[in-house]
């Protein structure tokens, strides 16, 4: 989730519309303002067992400097800066791991 919201702001300050994803507490908030019956949550957590895989994390980190490539004299590239190379250490440390899914079924 790192990943997809430091790049929905770095595409969105370089104009490209990129939407942020919700954290889990937001879209149970959301989902209980639309008064559904017999409402259900259901998360689910990939695993898809290549969170190790070098080379998609070198695939992840590459894209990273590709990001502040495009940000080369924008005034904006210094805030982001430290934040992509924090992401690059912890994907280089811990891996790449897909994101919770959450489901919210409903009827009404």
């Amino acid at each position: 989730m790192l990943y997809h919201h430091l790049s929905s702001e770095i595409y969105n300050v370089l104009g490209i519309s990129h939407n942020l994803t919700f954290h889990r507490e937001e879209l149970i908030r959301l989902s209980n303002n639309l008064d559904l019956n017999e409402r259900v949550i259901m998360e689910f957590i990939p695993d898809d067992g290549n969170s190790g895989d070098t080379d998609i994390i070198a695939e992840y980190i590459h894209k990273m400097d590709g990001w502040m490539q495009q940000l080369d004299g924008h005034s904006e590239k210094e805030r982001f800066a430290p934040r992509v190379e924090f992401l690059k250490a912890r994907f280089r440390q811990y891996g790449v791991s897909r994101p919770p899914q959450m489901f919210i079924l409903g009827r009404k």
